[in-house]
C-alpha cells in the first residue's frame, strides 16, 4: 500500500519532469482540480491541464528542473505539502516572444489534497510574477 506521501512525491516527480498527464493521472481522481492565485495559471482549473502545461514548459525552457526542498504530511487532513525549487533558462521557442536567454530560480509550494488515496485537488502557492521578471517575460 502506498502512503499519501509516496503518491504525492511520485505525482510531483512525474509532473515536474514533463511526463505529462499520461504519467500523472494514475495518482489522481479523474476530475482532480487545480488552483493558483497568480496569473500564469489563471485559466488552469484541472490537474490534467497543469500537468500538460508543465510538459510543454520544456520547449522554451529545455533545462527546466526542480529540486524538492521539503515534504510535509498531514494524515488527519489527508494533505501533502511539497516545497520545491524550480530553475531554468528561456532558450527555446514556443512562447509569444523570442527566447530571452535569461535564467530563473523560484521557490514554490504545492498542496495536494487526497480522497481515497488519490489526489483530488492541488493548490499551487508561488510568486509567478517574480519568476516572469527574472526571465524577462514581464
Amino acid at each position: 500500500m502506498n502512503t499519501i506521501e509516496t503518491i504525492a512525491t511520485n505525482f510531483h516527480h512525474a509532473c515536474m519532469t514533463g511526463k505529462g498527464w499520461q504519467a500523472c493521472e494514475q495518482y489522481c481522481t479523474p476530475d482532480a482540480t487545480f488552483t493558483h492565485e497568480g496569473t500564469m495559471f489563471a485559466d488552469t482549473n484541472t490537474l490534467q491541464a497543469y500537468a500538460t502545461f508543465i510538459e510543454h514548459v520544456f520547449t522554451p525552457v529545455a533545462d527546466f528542473r526542480h529540486e524538492v526542498l521539503s515534504v510535509g504530511v498531514d494524515e488527519r487532513q489527508q494533505r501533502v505539502l511539497i516545497h520545491y525549487l524550480v530553475r531554468g533558462t528561456h532558450t527555446g521557442e514556443g512562447l509569444p516572444f523570442p527566447p530571452t536567454g535569461k535564467s530563473m530560480e523560484s521557490r514554490c509550494m504545492l498542496v495536494l489534497y487526497f480522497e481515497n488515496e488519490r489526489i483530488n485537488h492541488a493548490e499551487k502557492v508561488w510568486n509567478d510574477h517574480e519568476m516572469m521578471k527574472q526571465v524577462g517575460w514581464v
